[in-house]
């Protein structure tokens, strides 16, 4: 018999229900392996999506906390990379951080 964790079973109906998973700051700071003042430095710069937009952060709470997801970090790692700003083995690290938290 195979048993899930509470967290697992918890992520299944979410996942079930539609719901995205979300990261904090500090949460998508670390998939990158970087500081959460990083992450505020890198967004200061600019940058953008493949399509030159900006990229969509979602902001929750009275303080406008920003909330990232896994797609939204990917992307945001795949256009540092581009712009020389994220090195080949940073994208490298972040992509298998990524794919890590999709299985969990």
């Amino acid at each position: 018999m195979t048993t899930i964790s509470t967290k697992e079973a918890g992520q299944g109906v979410l996942a079930a229900a539609g719901v995205t998973k979300t990261y904090s700051t500090k949460e998508a700071a670390g998939l990158f392996g970087k500081s959460d003042q990083w992450v505020y430095w890198v967004l200061r710069q600019d940058i953008t999506d493949e399509n030159g937009q900006p990229f969509d952060i979602k902001r929750v709470g009275r303080g406008e906390h920003r909330r990232y997801t896994l797609d939204v970090i990917q992307k945001i790692g795949i256009a540092l990379y581009s712009r020389g700003t994220l090195k080949k083995d940073g994208l490298t690290k972040l992509l298998t951080a990524i794919e890590q938290e999709r299985r969990s």
